[in-house]
C-alpha cells in the first residue's frame, strides 16, 4: 500500500511540474495545431481573387499545365501538375517543376486555365501549420531544432496523459462532476480540467500519438534509411512547397541517371484520359513527368480515393498508373498499398483529420481547443494550489512570474493568432515582404503580451488580453469589406461558405473571448478566481 501511494506522489510531482513547464509551450502547439486544421480554407481566405473562382475541366487543365511547362521549364527533368478542386478546399491548379539546380520551382494557377493567378503574396494559414509541427524554425532538415522542441513537448504531453490517469484514481467519477458554483476557486478549476481530459481522453492521446508517426522519418532517421536503402524520400513532404506532396515515387529519383535523348512525349490529355477510365470513379489528383520530351520519359498519374484527402499529405502509397511517356505504353498499374505504406497514410488522416469533411474538422478544432483549455486549467489549479502553500519570498517571486507567464502563453497566443489574421488583411499588397511580416506581427504580438503581462496585475492581464482578442476576432469580417471579393455578406451569398466560414469562426471565437473576460472581470461572479489570489500578486 505504501509503495502504491509513493507511486501516485510521484506521479503527481511529474503531472504536475511537468505540465506547468511544458504546458507553456504545449498551449500555443495546441492553439495553432487547431486553427491550422482550416490552414486551406485560411489560405483561400487571404486570397481575394480565390474567392468563387470557375474550374476548368481535367483535360483543358491539363493541356494548359503542358503548354505552360513547356516555356517555362522545357529543359526540366521533373514536371509536377496537381489539378485543382482535387481537394475541395484548395482551388488553386498547382504547377511545379525542378530548374536547372534541381531545386523545387512553381506556383498558383487559375482553374479556369487563363494563366497565373494574380498572386496575393502570402502566407494565409501555413504560418499556424509551420509554428505546430516546428515552431517556425525553418527549414527544419537544416535547423531541426523546433521540430525536436515539439517532439519532446509531444513525449511530455503523453507522459502526462498517462501520469494524470494514474493521479485522477475517481477517473470515471471525474467525468460526471463539475461544481461551477463550488466555494473554493481551486475546486472549480480542477473540475473544469477533469471534466477537460476525461472527456477527449482518446483524442488528445491519439492525435500526438499519430503526430509522431507523420513525422517518424524526422524523429527515427536511421530507421527510415534503411528501410528506404537510404532514402527518406518516401516520406518526406516539405511542408513550405505544397506543390511537391505527390513528385514522389520511383520513377522521380534522378540520382545517378542522365536524360535521354530528345523524343516526343504522348500528349499529356491523352494519358489523363486513359488514367481516369483506369481509376473511375475516382479523380485524376496528380501527375508526375520524368524527364519529360525526352525517350526515357516517365508520366506517373496519381488518383485519388478521396475526395477529401489532402495531396500535401499524401504518400508513395496513392492508386497510381506509370506510362512510358515516348509510346504511351503502360508500365505498371497499381491499386494496393504496401502495409507500412497504408499505415502512414492512416496515421496521416487520423492527425490532419484528412476525411469526414467539414463535420470532422469543426470536432478537431472543437477537441484541440479543448485540450488546450484542459491545460491551461491544469496550470491555473497548479499555481493557485502551490501559492497557498507559499512560505518564503523566493517561492512568492517565482509564483508571481509563472502567474504572467500563464498569461501570456495562453491568452498572448490567442492574441497574436488574431494579430495575425488581421495582418493578412490590412498589410500593402504590394508590399513585396508582406508574408514575412504577417509572421513578424504574429510575434510582434505575442511580445507585447508577454509585455503587458509583466507589468500589469496578473488579474488584469487576464481580462484585458481576453478582452483585446476578443474585440480583434468581433471585429475581423469588417476588415473584409476594406479587401476586394472579401465582402462577408456578398460571400454568404455567393454560398461561399468555406470563406465566410473563416470570418464567422472568428466572430464565434470573440465572443467566448469576450465572455470568458466577462466571468473572471468579476461582473458576472462575485467572486473570480484572481479578485481572491492574483489581485495582490
Amino acid at each position: 500500500m505504501e509503495k502504491a501511494k509513493s507511486f501516485t506522489r510521484e506521479m503527481s510531482w511529474l503531472h504536475s511540474w511537468s505540465g506547468l513547464i511544458f504546458g507553456w509551450l504545449l498551449v500555443p502547439i495546441f492553439v495553432t495545431g487547431s486553427i491550422c486544421v482550416f490552414y486551406f480554407e485560411i489560405g483561400v481566405w487571404a486570397k481575394p481573387e480565390a474567392h468563387a473562382m470557375r474550374v476548368a475541366e481535367p483535360a483543358a487543365l491539363v493541356a494548359f499545365s503542358e503548354a505552360h511547362l513547356k516555356k517555362a521549364a522545357p529543359d526540366s527533368r521533373l514536371w509536377q501538375i496537381i489539378l485543382p478542386d482535387v481537394l475541395p478546399r484548395d482551388p488553386f491548379l498547382r504547377l511545379g517543376w525542378l530548374d536547372k539546380d534541381g531545386k523545387p520551382a512553381g506556383g498558383g494557377f487559375a482553374p479556369d486555365g487563363s494563366g497565373p493567378q494574380a498572386r496575393t503574396p502570402t502566407i494565409g494559414g501555413l504560418f499556424f501549420v509551420r509554428f505546430h509541427y516546428a515552431l517556425n524554425i525553418l527549414p527544419w532538415q537544416k535547423h531541426p531544432l523546433g521540430l525536436l522542441i515539439v517532439g519532446l513537448a509531444g513525449i511530455a504531453f503523453l507522459a502526462n496523459v498517462i501520469a494524470g490517469v494514474v493521479v485522477h484514481k475517481r477517473i470515471f467519477k471525474d467525468f460526471f462532476t463539475f461544481r461551477p458554483k463550488a466555494k473554493s476557486e481551486q475546486r472549480k478549476w480542477l473540475d473544469a480540467h477533469n471534466v477537460l481530459s476525461v472527456l477527449p481522453l482518446s483524442f488528445h492521446f491519439l492525435i500526438v500519438l499519430t503526430g509522431f508517426a507523420v513525422f517518424c522519418w524526422a524523429y527515427i532517421p536511421s530507421g527510415i534509411a534503411t528501410l528506404y536503402n537510404g532514402s527518406d524520400d518516401a516520406f518526406h513532404v516539405d511542408a513550405n512547397l505544397p506543390w511537391q506532396g505527390l513528385a514522389i515515387s520511383e520513377f522521380s529519383d534522378l540520382k545517378g541517371t542522365q536524360p535521354g535523348a530528345s523524343a516526343r512525349t504522348v500528349p499529356l490529355a491523352l494519358l489523363l484520359a486513359r488514367a481516369q477510365a483506369e481509376f473511375a470513379p475516382e479523380r485524376v489528383a496528380n501527375i508526375v513527368v520524368r524527364d519529360p520530351g525526352r525517350a526515357n520519359a516517365v508520366v506517373e498519374v496519381f488518383g485519388s480515393d478521396s475526395h477529401d484527402h489532402d495531396p500535401v499529405l499524401r504518400r508513395k502509397n496513392t492508386p497510381r498508373i506509370a506510362f512510358d511517356g515516348a509510346s504511351g505504353r503502360v508500365i505498371r498499374i497499381q491499386h494496393g498499398r504496401p502495409l507500412m505504406a497504408t499505415i502512414a497514410d492512416a496515421a496521416s488522416a487520423l492527425h490532419f483529420a484528412s476525411f469526414g469533411g467539414t463535420a470532422m474538422r469543426l470536432l478537431y478544432l472543437v477537441a484541440g481547443m479543448t485540450g488546450a483549455v484542459m491545460m491551461a486549467t491544469g496550470q491555473l489549479v497548479f499555481t493557485i494550489k502551490r501559492r497557498e502553500k507559499a512560505v518564503s519570498p523566493g517561492a512568492e517571486r517565482f509564483f508571481k512570474i509563472v502567474d504572467r507567464v500563464n498569461v501570456a502563453t495562453i491568452a498572448g497566443v490567442c492574441f497574436a493568432s488574431a494579430a495575425h489574421l488581421w495582418a493578412i488583411r490590412l498589410l500593402p499588397y504590394d508590399l513585396a515582404a508582406r508574408p514575412a511580416w504577417e509572421v513578424n506581427i504574429f510575434f510582434i504580438a505575442w511580445g507585447i503580451a508577454f509585455l503587458h503581462a509583466a507589468v500589469r496585475p496578473p488579474g488584469s492581464a487576464w481580462i484585458e488580453q481576453l478582452a483585446a482578442t476578443a474585440l480583434l476576432c468581433i471585429a475581423l469580417p469588417v476588415l473584409g469589406f476594406m479587401v476586394p471579393n472579401s465582402n462577408l455578406f456578398a460571400m454568404i451569398a455567393k454560398g461561399d461558405w468555406k470563406t465566410a466560414g473563416v470570418d464567422l469562426g472568428s466572430v464565434v471565437f470573440g465572443v467566448l473571448f469576450a465572455s470568458t473576460a466577462w466571468v473572471i472581470s468579476g461582473k458576472r461572479a462575485s467572486r473570480s478566481m484572481y479578485n481572491r489570489s492574483l489581485q495582490g500578486a
